[in-house]
């Protein structure tokens, strides 16, 4: 009886070309490796999306070699496959999250490098995945790894430059200068000396009210706001003038005896 259920287990089993028992339950390794720690950084609206796979400076190298299934290849032919990556994304517009929601991916190109750019200036929001593909220059056939998945990477929109009113010139002490932004960011001000350069501020403050200034001055003012990217600095420049010194408007009539009589405006 011990015999029996020795030949029945044996019989369930999976053995390899020399013998050994094949764990069904673990799977077989891969002929083409994972990429893996998926990382990336934005300039100026560009993405680039960087991994590893087997880096030599940045380009990927020759895997270490690998025997081919026996029933497929008589010896191993590594110097007949070439290896790229290919990159593939899942796009969210301002307008359409079809995509997304339904986790349609696309292909964007392949690459032999480490790394690949990526424009975002149409998209708010993307998902990538890269999967390493080894393809046999003699069979044209290719073999893929598992994919390296993305985070959901949410794109930094620059803001706009806030608005100015009235965008410089001549005011006095009592006018109101006014800052407005349409994106509902913070705008950070500063009032600097006319011949000092609003890129050499520190110390900026925040737009709470409107401002009144009671010296020629030079306004520097920006938008800010979490998970955006800061405006562009805006500068106005304004001549200051005190009530004394503005133009006033002579009225010149007779009185009831015929007598000229000047007044400026604002007497009664």
């Amino acid at each position: 009886m011990r015999f029996l259920v020795v030949f029945l287990l044996m019989l369930s089993c999976v053995f390899d070309s020399k013998g050994a028992i094949i764990d069904p339950a673990i799977p077989a390794p891969s002929l083409v490796p994972t990429p893996s720690n998926f990382r990336y950084e934005e300039n100026n609206g560009s993405l680039r999306i960087m991994w590893n796979w087997y880096p030599n400076d940045g380009v990927i190298t020759l895997p270490p070699k690998l025997p081919p299934p026996a029933e497929l290849f008589s010896v191993p032919r590594e110097g007949n496959y070439k290896y790229s990556i290919d990159v593939e994304i899942a796009e969210l517009s301002n307008n359409n999250i079809y995509s997304m929601l339904s986790n349609d991916y696309r292909l964007l190109g392949s690459t032999i490098s480490n790394s690949y750019l990526y424009n975002m200036a149409v998209f708010s929001a993307v998902k990538f995945r890269v999967r390493a593909k080894r393809t046999d220059t003699f069979t044209d056939s290719s073999v893929y790894s598992a994919y390296l998945y993305s985070p959901l990477i949410n794109r930094q929109v620059k803001l706009s430059a806030p608005s100015i009113s009235p965008d410089g010139g001549n005011v006095i002490p009592t006018d109101n200068i006014i800052i407005t932004n349409a994106q509902q960011a913070v705008m950070k001000y500063a009032l600097i000396p006319l011949e000092s350069d609003c890129s050499s501020v520190n110390n900026w403050l925040t737009y709470v009210a409107p401002l009144s200034i009671n010296s020629s001055r030079q306004l520097c003012v920006f938008a800010t706001k979490i998970g955006s990217l800061s405006s562009d600095i805006k500068e106005a420049v304004y001549t200051v003038s005190s009530p004394a010194n503005t133009k006033q408007i002579i009225f010149i009539h007779t009185d009831l005896l015929g007598s000229p009589v000047a007044e400026s405006q604002g007497e009664q």
